[in-house]
Formats: structure tokens, C-alpha cells, sequence
């Protein structure tokens, strides 16, 4: 790495609050897990961000709560761990209890009051998250740690939660808060919203009704009063006057977006533990989701014009660009379609759309998809305290596009009172800062070990560190040597960052899967052609422009054993066969719709980056053979590439007594190579996916190895990050994905490919002008059977553009 190459870039960084998974029991009695999970979540600062993923009875997670779980981009995952008299109420058929061996009934039963649950039932679920997530991790080779553990009747442990209110604030006089003990869904949902400190509550319950309307439209004006909660005595004060306890408890910390969202709002229909905690994420991630049970709209909704004006006024609001999606993980789409008639009765300024056009969103609709949860573009807590303060960092960069960060970085300190900062009971910080550095093009989460975040040297660092939704996070507290009399800026986490190109990335994510990744043939060709025009985008733009015909002339696609064959139009000439030469003519004749002066720059542009070379056509004295001699070669006297025979440059050497020379153009032999593999092809399909891409990166062909399991051995022609989705991609340029279990084999890989670098979605893009056979109904099966969070993507009718484009360095 040059000095030339150090240049400042500009990174934001944020303070927040953990984001925490809770896993929690979905069997049994589930709404009373939630509640426990919810009262433990109350007790921590910025535990209204927190999320409930239930595990099943199988030690399993829905598919699309590991979906939410990706997205939320947690830094813990927790389980909930509650003692005996909680199972019992809650789950007493999985309770195996230790037998009574030389105890009193007195004895036995305080050592089982006493008696923590061990965690088995969600380790597998935990090993499932940790892989599929991207939690805080030591930034060196070692295994994942063992979850944490937060519960509802024990206290915090110092490290790493702090307790709500937060050090130095006092608590709540009065909050809104839905008590734990009111039964319900529709107070579950609401407890979800409020969040429960940790008292004895008899206030009376609202009216079901009244508190729908404050759970749907979160208005401070339709707040139940029953819902005010005091610390002590009761004052006269409205409901319409307070934050939730969330809110309150954790007055530090406000809403975030960063990003463009993908949903505003959700509506998650059904009576599961999934359904609920679904719809919970949601409201955390999108900033609103509501859980309804069939029985909550068929009782309320349907019979309440008050309340279908709510809906129709809220969603007006929250989702004024889009529609609402509507999804269930318990219920099919022809049951939801029945939900959907339901809510006709809404308004007549809402139009219920058909399952047919559920992928056009109209404003005030709702429709049957899965919400959308990207990465970027969600709801965050965060210290509003340097909340997105640019710093300059001196940073280098590799070909591929790795940043290096060249100075360690610390955290800001939030401008509070030394008392209110947020620190553990000894003195650690326990905030996570977000650093967003300028320009970042490579996939973010998606299981990257920590390692790959620090650059090298750095691994034995005493930081937990990970690469996260923003880009980097990490603890603000160094786990290293701190004495107690330190100061506070001394006691801080520096580490030295780093951010993967996009190649790097894939060599990262294959080797901890324990596969070898490294550029094929096609791949590394195109590696060199894109150093020699400047950037791999420029790569791109030559392929998809109208030069791509006149680059493909000089392949051996016309037959013949004369230039006079091959050439008919006079505009080439056979060197011999394996060598086609092209005179400015060929390029006239194939993009007769280019302006000249465009056409020269085309050609100026290539000459300069030594991918094209003009020459002379040339034969020999001696073995009469004609050579391409380029402009460096020419000289009075030049040498014979055939036989090394020195030849005086005269008339007779180009056959023509009373004409000039002719100028020809060679194709560098790299350029020729990638276009006879067709590695044309994966480019033209990424200028069509990067077509308006607000952040577009990809690498080339790319070859997959592994010793131990041959299912992973694949070449993969383009892999791409586009907004945040990870796409994988099989170019072909007939239309076709073979047949048979060859064609069965090749889709396997594609998905397997998909599955090892967490990817998004699975494109199979050709230049024919469609697709034959029924591939894509093949392909799509495949997915919805072994491959459900994966999407599919064909697309046909790949070409350079039509439309006359700049030259290649804009």
C-alpha cells in the first residue's frame, strides 16, 4: 500500500442502547412467556427495542422470524430464563424435576423455588441465531460465546445490560403502562407497546374496545386512562399528558431511521406465539405493526365503524406512499384473503387489492406479501448525544475496494453528566457505537466473523466488535487491563476497522464455512481488463454499450478460410486462425447509429488503456506469413513475428504498390478470452441490475472449493450487492438450464452458493430473448421447499443499450 493511496474519508458514528433477541418458550402457555419476557425486557435500558423470537417445542424458529431476527441485526441474543413456579404455571409437562432424595417436603421445595431452568430447550435455536445473525464477537479466531441470559425475577448482572431508568435518572413518576396482569391479546399487544415496571398493579382494565383504538392509532389522545400508571401516589394528570414506560424509563434515547425503509407498517394476522412476536418485531424495526387474531377483527374491527376509521386514518399516516402488506405465519393466503373481506368494510376510499395484483401497491391499501425488512432504513434507539457527527479518517483502500482505517477509533463520550453516564457498576461503558464510513459497498451482518472487521494485527484486540447494519459496531468498554482510577476516555475500546471489498467479502464468508474461494479463468481476465480501464464499472459500461458488437467481431464467429471469407465487407483481415484483426470500418459498419466523434473516443479511450493495439498488417520476405505489427514495433526495419526474420519496411510488405498502409486494430488477448468464455454475459447482467441502484458493488467469476463436501465445489458468474441484497447469479446465452437432473444439480449449487454467502436472492439471467422449458417453475419449487428465505429471479433478453451512451471515462 502507497502513501498515494491514503486519502481522508468522512464516517458518522451513533451511541445507542444494545439491540437484544430474547429467545422465549412458544409452547405451553405461551402469552404468559411473553409477558415474562416483556416484564424482564422493562427492566433494561432501551428494552423497548428489544425483540421475542419463540422456539418451538422442536428447539425450532418460524422461518420468518429468523427472517426478522436478520434484519433487527441483533449485537445479544438472550434467553429467557425463569425458575420453577414459571414452568409449573406456564409448562409443567416440560418440567423434569430432580428426584426427592434424602429432602423434606419443606427442604425440597425451597431447593426448587430456588433452582434455575437449564437452557437446553433453546440452545440449538440459540446456535441457529448466532449463525445466522452477526452478534458482538472477540475479534479473533475463537468460537462464539454462550448466550446471555436475562429474566423477570432476578437481578441484571453488571455486564452487559444496564437497568431502566438508566445510572443518575430517576424513575418515572407516571408512565403509560398496560398491566402484565390484565388478560387479553389486545393487552398483550399493548403491554408489547407500554412495556411493565416491576410493581404490584390492581388498576382497573380498560374497556377492550377503547384500548384497540390507542394500540391502533398510538394517539396520546386516544390513550385509556386506565393505562396512567404513578410511582406513589395518584396525581390529577391525564393519560394524554405521558410517554410509555419504555419511553420514560430510558430517557436517553430517541427514534432513529438511517436509510430508506422498505415498509412503513405491517398488520400480522393470527393467534400464535409467532404471529405476536412478529408482529412485535415489526413494530420495532418499521416503526409500526399491529397484531390482530381473527377473533379480535371479527369482535371489534367489523362491528366498530370507530375503529375501522382508525385504521383507515393511521395507515393513511404512517404508510402514505405504500401499501400495508397483511401476513401471517399460522394462516395460508386463501384464510388471509378471508381476513382481507372482512376489512372491506373499512372505507370506500380503500380498495382491497386482488391476490393477482398483490405486487402493485396502492396508497391506502392492504395486500397479502411478506413485509419487507431491509437492513438499512429501520428503527433504531439511539443517544441523540454526537448522533451522526462526521469524523475524517486517513484511510487506504485495495484494488478490490477494502477500506483500512489507519488510526484506531474511539468512541465519542456522550455530553451528559458524569453521573448519568451509561456505565455498569463498574465503571464500564455499555453503550455500542455505530461508525458508517463514506462510500462502504460491501454486504453488512449476514454471520461475517468478527475478525474480518479489524484490520490485521489487531485480532488480539481486547474490543467485541462486529460488522453490523451500519457498517461497524462495537462495545464501547475495552475488556482489556483497566485499573479502577483510570479515567473514563482511558477505559474506551479503539480498534483499528476495517471494511471488505466485495472480493474480500467472499473469501471471508467462504472461508468460515470452510470453503476456498478464489477468481476462475473469466473472473480474473476481467480482473485485468478492469485495472487497465480504471474500474470495474467501467468494465461494465464498455460490455453493455454499443461497442460490444464491434468487440466480438474479432472473435472466430464467422467461418472461412480467407479474410475475403470472413470479412466480405473488406473491413478485417485473418492473421491466421486464431488472430482477427479489425479496420476502422468494422466499427462504422456495426454502430452505424453512434455519432463519430463517440466512436474515436471509444477508440482513443481503449488505446489508452493498452486493451486495444493499432498496427499494420504486415507479411515476411522470408516465410511470406502476415503479422499484426503494432505501432511499438514498427520501425525502418522490423522483426517477423512467425519466423524473427528482420524485414525493411516498404511497399511490398503490404502487397500494394501505389496505396498507403492500412491502420487495423487487435483486441488485447484478456478482453478476447473474456468474450469467448461469454464472460460478457454476467457483465451485461449487471448493468441491468445496477440500473438504478442506489449502491451497486460485485465481483467476477468466482470458483467455490471444498475438500470435505462436494456439494459446495460450484463456479458462480457474478455475485452482487444491490441495496442491501445480496444477489447470486447464473448467466447463460441460450435460454436454457439443461434438463434433468444435470439441470436439477445445476439450480442446487446456485441455491447452495446463495445459502453459504447468506444472499438474498438467486437471478438466472441469458441474452435470448426468453426462457425455454419450464426451468423457472423448477426453480421456484426448489426455493419454496428447501429454500424459503431465498428469493428467484429470471431475467431474459440481455444486450448492450440501445441508446447511444457516454464515453467510458464519465
Amino acid at each position: 500500500m502507497t502513501t498515494e493511496q491514503l486519502r481522508y474519508r468522512t464516517a458518522t458514528t451513533a451511541l445507542r442502547c444494545p439491540r437484544v433477541v430474547v429467545l422465549v418458550p412458544g409452547f405451553g402457555d405461551w402469552r404468559g412467556w411473553m409477558r415474562l419476557a416483556i416484564k424482564a425486557a422493562s427492566a433494561h435500558w432501551g428494552g423497548g427495542g428489544y425483540i421475542y423470537i419463540p422456539v418451538s417445542s422442536e428447539g425450532k424458529i418460524h422461518p420468518d422470524l429468523l427472517m426478522a431476527a436478520i434484519a433487527y441485526d441483533p449485537d445479544y441474543i438472550a434467553i429467557l430464563q425463569e425458575g420453577v413456579p414459571a414452568w409449573r404455571a406456564l409448562a409443567p409437562d416440560r418440567l423434569q424435576l430432580p428426584p426427592q432424595v434424602g429432602l423434606s417436603d419443606d427442604e425440597y421445595h425451597q431447593m426448587l423455588e430456588a433452582s434455575p431452568v437449564r437452557d437446553d430447550w433453546a440452545r440449538a435455536a440459540s446456535a441457529d441465531l448466532v449463525a445466522a445473525c452477526t452478534p458482538l464477537g472477540y475479534a479473533r479466531k475463537v468460537p462464539a460465546g454462550p448466550p446471555r441470559h436475562i429474566s423477570s425475577s432476578t437481578p441484571l448482572s453488571p455486564q452487559p445490560f444496564l437497568p431502566a431508568p438508566p445510572p443518575g435518572y430517576d424513575r418515572p413518576y407516571a408512565a403509560l403502562v398496560a398491566s402484565a396482569n390484565w388478560p387479553g391479546d389486545i393487552n398483550l399487544m399493548a403491554l408489547a407497546r407500554t412495556g411493565t415496571p416491576e410493581t404490584s398493579d390492581q388498576r382497573d382494565q380498560p374497556v377492550e374496545s377503547t384500548l384497540l383504538k390507542w394500540v391502533i392509532s398510538q394517539a396520546a389522545g386516544d390513550a385509556p386512562e386506565e393505562l396512567l400508571w404513578f410511582s406513589s401516589m395518584t396525581l390529577s394528570t391525564p393519560a394524554r399528558n405521558h410517554n410509555t414506560w419504555f419511553g420514560t424509563a430510558s430517557p436517553n434515547l430517541n427514534v432513529m431511521w438511517a436509510g430508506i425503509q422498505g415498509d412503513q407498517a405491517a398488520v400480522i394476522v393470527g393467534d400464535t406465539a409467532d404471529d405476536f412476536a412478529l408482529a412485535v418485531a415489526l413494530d420495532r424495526m418499521l416503526g409500526y405493526a399491529l397484531w390482530l387474531t381473527e377473533d379480535i377483527v371479527q369482535k371489534h374491527i367489523v362491528r366498530s365503524p370507530d375503529l375501522q376509521y382508525s385504521l383507515q386514518q393511521t395507515w393513511e399516516i404512517i404508510s402514505p406512499f405504500s401499501a400495508v402488506p397483511l401476513w401471517s405465519t399460522s394462516l395460508d393466503d386463501d384464510h388471509l384473503s378471508d381476513v382481507k373481506t372482512q376489512m372491506r368494510v373499512f372505507s370506500n376510499s380503500i380498495h382491497v387489492q386482488d391476490l393477482s395484483d398483490a405486487d402493485s401497491d396502492v396508497v391506502g391499501d392492504i395486500i397479502i406479501r411478506r413485509p419487507r425488512m431491509r437492513m438499512s432504513g429501520l428503527r433504531t434507539l439511539a443517544m441523540s448525544d454526537h448522533l451522526g457527527e462526521p469524523l475524517a479518517l486517513p484511510i487506504s483502500e485495495d484494488d478490490d475496494g477494502t477500506l483500512h482505517v489507519q488510526t484506531p477509533v474511539s468512541s465519542l463520550l456522550p455530553e451528559v453528566h458524569p453521573d448519568k453516564m451509561p456505565l455498569n457498576s463498574f465503571g464500564s461503558p455499555q453503550w455500542i457505537v455505530d461508525v458508517t464510513v463514506e462510500g462502504q459497498i460491501t454486504p453488512t451482518g449476514r454471520g461475517l466473523p468478527s475478525r474480518w472487521v479489524v484490520d490485521d494485527g489487531d485480532e488480539n484486540a481486547t474490543t467485541v466488535i462486529r460488522s453490523s447494519r451500519a457498517g461497524v459496531s462495537f462495545l464501547a468498554a475495552s475488556l482489556g487491563v483497566v485499573s479502577a482510577n483510570q479515567v473514563l476516555a482511558s477505559r474506551l475500546a479503539s480498534p483499528r476497522i476495517r471494511q471488505l471489498g466485495m472480493y474480500s467479502w467472499v473469501q471471508a464468508m467462504a472461508e468460515s464455512s470452510g470453503v476456498d474461494a478464489r477468481l476462475s479463468r473469466p473472473g480474473r481476465f476481467a480482473n485485468l481488463v478492469a485495472n487497465r480501464l480504471g474500474s470495474r464499472k467501467r468494465l461494465v459500461d464498455l460490455v453493455a454499450s454499443p461497442m460490444h458488437p464491434f468487440l466480438r467481431e474479432f472473435l472466430p464467429m464467422r467461418k472461412g478460410s480467407s479474410s475475403a471469407e470472413v470479412f466480405p465487407e473488406d473491413d478485417g483481415m485473418l492473421v491466421n486462425a486464431r488472430q482477427r484483426i479489425l479496420a476502422y470500418e468494422a466499427l462504422e459498419r456495426l454502430t452505424p447509429d453512434v455519432q463519430p466523434d463517440l466512436r474515436r473516443t471509444w477508440i482513443d479511450e481503449l488505446l489508452k488503456a493498452r486493451l486495444l493495439r493499432q498496427g499494420l498488417a504486415l507479411n515476411c520476405e522470408e516465410c511470406a506469413l502476415f503479422n499484426f505489427i503494432s505501432l511499438d514495433d514498427i520501425r525502418q526495419q522490423f522483426e517477423c513475428k512467425t519466423c524473427g526474420a528482420l524485414n525493411e519496411f516498404a511497399a511490398a510488405r503490404w502487397k500494394s504498390i501505389t496505396a498507403e498502409p492500412r491502420w487495423f486494430y487487435d483486441l488485447h488477448p484478456a478482453l478476447a478470452s473474456l468474450l469467448a468464455d461469454n464472460g460478457d454475459v454476467p457483465l451485461l447482467a449487471a448493468h441491468r441490475l445496477s440500473a438504478g441502484a442506489r449502491r451497486y458493488a460485485d465481483t467476477g467469476e468466482v470458483e467455490f472449493r471444498s475438500l470435505s463436501d462436494t456439494s459446495l465445489n460450484f463456479e458462480i458468474d457474478l455475485i452482487a450487492h444491490i441495496d442491501d441484497q445480496v444477489v447470486v447469479l447464473e448467466a447463460k446465452t441460450n435460454g436454457s438450464l439443461e434438463t434433468g437432473k444435470s439441470r436439477h444439480r445445476l439450480i442446487m449449487k446456485r441455491f447452495r452458493a446463495a445459502e453459504l454467502l447468506r444472499a438474498d436472492k438467486v437471478v438466472f439471467a441469458t441474452t435470448a430473448s426468453e426462457w425455454t422449458g419450464d426451468s423457472e417453475a423448477i426453480a421456484n419449487k426448489i426455493a419454496r421447499h428447501s429454500f424459503p428465505r431465498i428469493e428467484v429471479q429470471f431475467i431474459a433478453g440481455l444486450g448492450p443499450e440501445s441508446c447511444e451512451p457516454s464515453h467510458l471515462s464519465a
